[in-house]
């Protein structure tokens, strides 16, 4: 193997080991598809988790990995698997915890020098809705 293969090849792994997927739920549109993915993203501080929303219209039986991402979200935790349709058909909603950036911060005040930068921020205790507006895509 020759020195560019394998550099290639080693950085096509590194690639790969950076993002996980973690989770993916379909949600049905008025007139189409959602995609809704969860993604972990390695080296994120407060933030490890990326939720994605891809959309198709139509009946179209596309390809989903060939549809781009219309929105996403950095999180520090969620939940795929709760992504659903708002009543109103607006909105592709989704539990998740924001980063608790307060006690962070009270952490690192309390923490003397080169010791705070061993801290890694937490989760919120509670879960929250996140909402994905949808009313742009499929008119």
């Amino acid at each position: 193997m020759n020195m560019l293969t394998a550099l290639i090849a080693a950085s096509l792994t590194l690639a790969s080991a950076s993002t996980d997927l973690i989770g993916e739920r379909k949600v049905s549109l008025q007139d189409g598809e959602a995609l809704v993915s969860t993604k972990r993203i390695e080296g994120k501080l407060g933030r490890p988790y990326t939720v994605e929303l891809r959309v198709k219209c139509g009946a179209a039986n596309t390809d989903w990995t060939k549809l781009p991402v219309v929105d996403s979200e950095a999180v520090c935790d969620v939940k795929p698997q709760s992504a659903k349709l708002s009543a109103d058909g607006k909105n592709i909603s989704i539990l998740i915890r924001e980063t608790d950036a307060e006690a962070f911060n009270e952490a690192t005040k309390k923490t003397a020098g080169e010791a705070s930068g061993a801290l890694v921020p937490q989760c919120q205790k509670s879960a929250r809705e996140f909402l994905f507006n949808i009313e742009k895509y499929c008119r």
